[in-house]
């Protein structure tokens, strides 16, 4: 008599949002997955590390046009139009881009309209 195991490895990399599986809700933190499934507390102290930790949501109050990279939003805009003619970006300023890609955006705590990081690089 014989039995075959299996044994699946996979990689998840850290991330700043939290994941879902098997109807449970986890934080990776580092190499570990931790089941956060049900203290409400434990995920709003999970939500607030992440979104201090991660820089694809720090906001820059002072930041204007002039600090950005605004050749990247003309690529940007054009590998959207390579992978889809019909890509709602093709038409649009590069402000209305940025609005619709989340990386302008109304702060909800002091009302001021923000840069978020991604447009620097």
């Amino acid at each position: 008599m014989s039995f075959f195991q299996s044994l699946w490895w996979v990689y998840i990399p850290v991330s700043s949002r939290i994941q879902f599986c098997n109807n449970k809700i986890f934080d990776r933190n580092g190499d570990a997955d931790q089941d956060v499934s049900t203290p409400a507390d434990l995920m709003a102290n999970i939500s607030n590390r992440k979104s201090s930790t991660y820089s694809e949501r720090k906001m820059f109050p002072y930041a204007v046009e002039d600090d950005l990279c605004m050749e990247l939003i003309g690529k940007t805009r054009q590998m959207a139009v390579n992978k889809n003619k019909n890509h709602v970006w093709k038409n649009m300023t590069d402000m209305e881009l940025l609005r619709s890609a989340g990386l302008y955006e109304k702060n909800l705590v002091t009302g001021q309209k923000v840069f978020k990081m991604t447009c620097f690089f």
